[in-house]
């Protein structure tokens, strides 16, 4: 399996009766920003803080969006 980025959210679940091994691969940065549009939510994570944010309540930035 594959999950370029960006993507849609995708899960996993193991519906077998064996032990499922996963090996994921990636980057492990302090910030990271995860979109969930059928949620309307953004996450975003801080070292071990999380917080999650309705994307409704976002706002313009200004003078970048011009």
């Amino acid at each position: 399996m594959g999950f370029p980025t960006p993507s849609v959210p995708h899960h996993l679940r193991n519906i077998g009766d064996e032990d499922l091994v996963y090996l994921v691969g990636g980057e492990n940065l302090e910030v990271e920003v995860a979109d969930f549009p059928r949620l309307k939510k953004r996450m975003l994570r801080r070292g071990d803080s999380v917080e999650i944010y309705d994307t409704s309540d976002a706002k313009s930035f200004g003078v970048l969006d011009e």
